[in-house]
């Protein structure tokens, strides 16, 4: 693990950063959503790595990197570490890979530092302020001092990794969970940090849609076909909204796709790295091409739309949430 020092907001800032690959290879920069960490890469990283110059931080605020408090986690906040860290690391053009609350981040630095990336992959994220309904009530709970006390507990944060962000319940043994839960729970600052990156509202978060729209970076949407958090159609919407961006789904996965399939992601993520660029340098970088990705479906579509009413509602997610007390 690397250590860097940013000035951001007049605060100096270390970040943990894990890096990976050769110093002449393309720089690829992975970002974690919440509540993770860089942890979530650590299977993503070693295939990445043979062809990229991987770059993969603990966001301010989570892991290993500093928690400042006075700052409000936003949008805002983290398009200038990224803009950062990335004159840091000395890094022109990169290729920016995000994750959940990484991947709004990406999205609004995208459209505001366009000239400084060569290919974006989002995954399970959103740029909009109409927050999934499961997403509001998770958030909703978890920021008040008792929700993040009941959640930070060890059987109830791996309770909840287990029920919402997986598809297949044993990819966290109490182990893996840990890994997720000690940074919020080591000292005063990690719990502090857990409610304060919980603070901004979904306007903070939201990238306006004709900003979208006008966005001329070659953009992969990557996305877990059984996500309960953040579901596809987010991800279908993005991809309309972004100019030829191209849609992918990896089946039999939630939220956390990097634990259920690491393989897959670091896959596709490559495939469309390599197949763009060499698009482009046949003269053919119009963003339209991204549409001849290969996209996994995800079956029975009409059968999840039927269920999709259902799981968004308040009543599903009332009866899934695990008990506050256990």
């Amino acid at each position: 693990m690397d250590c860097i020092t940013l000035r951001i907001q007049q605060k100096d800032i270390t970040i943990a950063v894990q890096v990976a690959g050769q110093h002449y290879a393309r720089p690829m920069v992975l970002l974690h959503g919440f509540p993770s960490n860089r942890h979530l890469w650590r299977r993503c990283i070693p295939p990445l790595a043979a062809a990229y110059r991987v770059y993969a931080p603990d966001l301010p605020g989570y892991g290993d990197s500093d928690k400042p408090c006075g700052v409000r986690y936003n949008a805002t906040f983290y398009v200038r570490f990224l803009e950062a860290m990335r004159r840091a690391l000395n890094l022109d053009r990169f290729i920016l890979v995000a994750h959940d609350v990484g991947g709004m981040a990406a999205l609004a630095y995208a459209v505001r530092h366009p000239a400084t990336l060569s290919h974006l992959v989002v995954m399970d994220t959103t740029a909009y302020a109409d927050w999934p309904r499961p997403l509001q009530v998770m958030v909703k709970k978890a920021r008040t001092r008792w929700g993040a006390f009941w959640f930070t507990r060890r059987r109830v944060f791996r309770q909840v990794l287990q029920r919402y962000l997986v598809h297949r319940p044993d990819v966290f043994s109490p182990t893996r969970a840990e890994r997720y839960r000690q940074p919020w729970v080591r000292d005063a600052d990690g719990r502090r940090a857990f409610r304060q990156a919980l603070l901004p509202e979904p306007e903070e978060w939201a990238v306006p849609r004709e900003d979208l729209r006008r966005l001329a970076v070659p953009t992969l949407v990557l996305w877990a076909a059984e996500d309960r958090i953040i579901p596809l159609s987010i991800g279908r919407r993005l991809s309309e909204d972004i100019p030829g961006a191209g849609l992918v789904t990896i089946r039999d996965c939630g939220h956390f796709l990097q634990e259920e399939n690491p393989r897959a992601v670091s896959d596709h993520i490559d495939r469309f790295v390599k197949d763009t660029h060499q698009g482009a340098s046949m003269g053919m970088a119009d963003n339209a091409d991204l549409r001849r990705l290969e996209v996994e479906t995800i079956g029975d579509d009409k059968r999840r739309k039927r269920w999709e009413p259902f799981t968004a509602s308040p009543v599903w997610y009332c009866w899934r949430w695990p008990c506050w007390w256990g």
